[in-house]
């Protein structure tokens, strides 16, 4: 489940807490105390996140409310007791589903430092799409204090029959102080619709440490989980690319411009492609022509990146492209009976953020010295091995490479853009001079993914470029 998906079950849970409230059905010492902790670890898990989401003082007085909803409860809580009131369950499963969601938020992060481990933790903590994901969870505190009134008489009048558990009291002590001015800061900082929020399809960062675990596709669907991997492994591991990485990496972003083209197309007519998607091939095909002309003396790092946006690429061309040429409709959806077109708009959604942290790792490699390029030859001495030195911003090859691979985001953009969708808010978004990471209208991008093909060949496209969108070009 997405950490939205989470916050949908939660808010259905309170709803059912509020109707079982309405005339609660008698309750025992057990009952009133599952209740009592789960209303405190539900207030918990909420300020948890917004804490998290909040970048600036202009939300603090929701947040500070939120705070003061537990603040008369001790910070240890104990294990809650088995309960099968309605009442509790119902709470309980709201406050299961808050703290997991919680957790998932809280993975972006790394435990230690704080800082972002993937590219939508960079976006949360840049407070990219702010006003958005805190109106998701305002209205889930919203709801929450709408059911503390109810809630605290049954739990004062438990205590009174004989719960005589300490948390029940100062529960019922927090929920009758917080109800109203709770509800009011909620509505404060509810910017929107009850639409989904960009952070809805967030889920737990993939593990990167081995490329087995998302090499294996089954659906087409794991072709998106596959991308999200990669990206997070570039995320992390940006600084150490190889010059056979930036190749791999260049070479799979020409493959998959070509590839989610062909999907978004699907049910539309056939022959034409995006008029932005030539460009933007054209982007990555020198990208990939500067790269090839590089060396470096370490060797790849193993790990999900390169290797497994190749794996990628590679499953998706067997369907897309099982005998050479693009594949008919009606012969996808016999292989698998999914949405293809969904996953095409997916691909070019995650295109500018992939362009991103290939730039930023060609940077980074160039300015670590990581990179090397054919030294000029001395005029009258030709030799027969080429000799190498070290590529810089001053070198023919290294701004080559700096340059071709500049201009890779803003052309997957404008192919994002004419697709119908959002990017994906990563690396460039959550630059603090970005002009957008203060909260533009966004929703949640769509989805997409990258590939690289190990015998050279590219995909043909049947109309428009009979040779394909090769390499050489």
């Amino acid at each position: 489940m997405t950490y939205g998906e989470h916050l949908d079950h939660a808010a259905a849970a309170l709803a059912d807490v509020q109707t079982r409230l309405r005339h609660p059905r008698p309750a025992g010492i057990t009952d009133h105390a599952a209740a009592a902790i789960a209303r405190t670890q539900l207030y918990r898990g909420l300020e948890r996140q917004v804490a998290r989401i909040m970048v600036t003082g202009q939300e603090s007085t929701f947040a500070w409310e939120l705070h003061k909803a537990t603040r008369a409860t001790a910070s240890m809580v104990p294990l809650p007791p088995h309960s099968e009131h309605p009442a509790a369950t119902s709470l309980r499963r709201a406050a299961d589903h808050i703290r997991t969601a919680a957790e998932i938020l809280g993975l972006q992060f790394d435990a230690t430092t704080g800082r972002p481990r993937t590219t939508d933790g960079l976006a949360i903590a840049r407070g990219i799409n702010r006003s958005a994901n805190l109106t998701a969870l305002a209205r889930l505190a919203r709801a929450a204090s709408e059911i503390d009134s109810p809630l605290a008489t049954w739990l004062r009048d438990g205590h009174l029959a004989g719960s005589g558990q300490p948390i029940v009291a100062t529960a019922a002590t927090d929920a009758a102080r917080t109800s109203i001015s709770l509800h009011h800061a909620a509505n404060s900082v509810i910017t929107g619709p009850a639409d989904r929020h960009p952070l809805h399809a967030l889920a737990p960062p993939p593990l990167t440490d081995v490329a087995e675990r998302w090499t294996s596709l089954q659906e087409p669907r794991d072709t998106i989980t596959a991308v999200d991997a990669a990206r997070t492994w570039l995320m992390q591991h940006h600084r150490d690319l190889t010059a056979v990485d930036i190749t791999t990496l260049t070479r799979t972003g020409l493959a998959l411009t070509y590839e989610a083209d062909y999907l978004i197309r699907l049910g539309a007519p056939r022959g034409t492609p995006l008029h932005s998607t030539p460009t933007a091939a054209a982007a990555w095909r020198q990208a990939a022509q500067a790269a090839e002309h590089l060396r470096s003396l370490d060797t790849p790092q193993p790990g999900v990146g390169p290797t497994v946006l190749a794996a990628t690429e590679q499953w998706l061309r067997q369907h897309l492209r099982p005998h050479g040429t693009w594949a008919e409709p009606a012969e996808l959806h016999r292989q698998h009976t999914t949405d293809w077109r969904t996953i095409g708009i997916a691909l070019a959604a995650r295109l500018p953020d992939l362009a991103a942290l290939v730039h930023t790792g060609s940077r980074e490699a160039i300015d670590r010295g990581r990179l090397l390029e054919a030294a000029p030859r001395a005029l009258g001495r030709p030799s027969p091995t080429p000799r190498w030195t070290t590529a810089t911003i001053g070198t023919r090859r290294g701004v080559d490479l700096l340059l071709t691979t500049s201009h890779l985001r803003a052309e997957t953009l404008t192919m994002t853009r004419e697709a119908g969708t959002t990017p994906t808010p990563g690396l460039t978004e959550a630059d603090p001079r970005h002009p957008t990471h203060r909260d533009p209208p966004r929703t949640r991008a769509a989805e997409l993914t990258p590939a690289h093909h190990p015998d050279g060949q590219q995909p043909h496209h049947q109309s428009t470029d009979p040779a394909g969108p090769d390499l050489q070009g």
